[in-house]
C-alpha cells in the first residue's frame, strides 16, 4: 500500500512543477528562545513547518531544494496573507506508520513569518513575487436546489489530462470522468443528495455529493475530488492578489491525504498549483 501511495502522488507532484510551488503547512512549532522576554515560557516566534518532498524515492535519496528556491516567499493563513516571511531551516521529519517497522520520512522548512497576524497558516507559495493586497475570505453561500445543467466532456485542470462529463439536477448527478485518450475510469448512475452551493461573488461554485465532489466557475469544471481513503472535498477558502492577479486558496482532498494549493487565471487559461505529498500517508 505504502508503494501505491509514493507511486500516486509522485506521478502527480511531477506534473505540478513548473512556476511558483505550494508548499503545505502541516503544523506551527513554537522553538525555544534563548531567552524569556515577555513570554514566560521561553519560547521564541512561531514557525510554521511545511512539508517539501519525501527523503528517498524508488530507493534513491531526494536532495533538498536550495535557500535560494525559498525566495521569494508568501505565506497564506486563515486571516490573511504576508511576504514578511524567510526560510528559518530545513528539518527531516519521521514517523512509524506501520507499527515497529522503518520509519517513514520527509523533508520540511521551518518558516518564520515574524508573528504577523494572519492566523493559521495554510501553505507557503515560494517563487512568486510582488505587490499583496485585497486578501478576503471566501464565504459559501446556501445550496440552490432548483438549479439544473449538464457540461459535455471538459478536460479538467485537476487531475491534470483529465475530462469530466455531467448532468445535474433534481438533487441527483450522473457523471462520467477519465483520462484523456484512455476513456472513463468511473460512472455513478445518479448519487442521491448533491447540493450546488456557490462562493459569494466569485463566480465559483461547488458541488457535493456523496463521495465525490467538484469545482465549477461559471459552470466550467475545473477541480475534481474523488478520495480514496480520505472524505472527497474541494472548498474554496480565501482570495488574494499579487500585482492584481486574483489568487484562490483552495483545500483538495486527494487520496490520503489533503492538500492546500492555489488557484489562478492567468494569460493561458486556469493554473493550480499544488504539490501533493509524495511520501507514504499509510500503512
Amino acid at each position: 500500500m505504502k508503494a501505491i501511495v509514493c507511486l500516486f502522488a509522485t506521478l502527480f507532484c511531477m506534473a505540478t512543477q513548473a512556476g511558483p510551488v505550494a508548499y503545505k503547512v502541516e503544523r506551527v512549532v513554537y522553538p525555544r528562545s534563548d531567552s524569556y522576554g515577555d513570554d514566560l515560557n521561553g519560547l521564541g516566534q512561531p514557525l510554521a513547518q511545511v512539508g517539501i518532498s519525501a527523503t528517498v524515492l524508488q530507493e534513491k535519496s531526494v536532495p533538498l531544494p536550495s535557500r535560494e528556491e525559498f525566495s521569494p516567499l508568501i505565506l497564506i493563513g486563515t486571516e490573511g496573507v504576508t511576504s514578511q516571511a524567510s526560510l528559518y531551516e530545513f528539518e527531516k521529519r519521521c514517523e512509524f506508520l506501520c507499527g515497529d517497522e522503518a520509519e517513514e520520512c520527509h523533508h520540511t522548512a521551518l518558516i518564520n513569518y515574524n508573528g504577523q497576524a494572519i492566523g493559521t497558516p495554510l501553505l507557503a507559495l515560494v517563487g512568486l513575487a510582488g505587490e499583496i493586497s485585497g486578501f478576503q475570505k471566501v464565504e459559501p453561500g446556501d445550496a440552490d436546489p432548483t438549479t439544473e445543467f449538464s457540461i459535455p466532456e471538459t478536460t479538467l485542470v485537476w487531475p491534470p489530462d483529465n475530462f469530466l462529463a455531467l448532468d445535474f439536477g433534481g438533487g441527483k448527478v450522473n457523471f462520467s470522468a477519465g483520462k484523456t485518450g484512455k476513456g472513463a475510469y468511473s460512472y455513478d448512475a445518479g448519487a442521491p443528495d448533491c447540493k450546488l452551493i456557490s462562493y459569494t461573488n466569485t463566480g465559483f461554485s461547488r458541488l457535493s455529493c456523496n463521495g465525490v465532489e467538484f469545482l465549477l466557475h461559471e459552470q466550467q469544471p475545473l477541480l475534481m475530488s474523488y478520495a480514496d481513503y480520505n472524505i472527497s472535498s474541494v472548498q474554496v477558502l480565501n482570495t488574494f492578489q499579487v500585482n492584481g492577479q486574483a489568487y484562490y486558496t483552495v483545500l483538495l482532498a486527494l487520496k490520503a491525504y489533503t492538500a492546500y494549493g492555489i488557484l489562478t487565471l492567468d494569460e493561458t487559461g486556469w493554473r493550480f498549483i499544488v504539490k501533493p505529498a509524495d511520501w507514504a500517508q499509510l500503512c
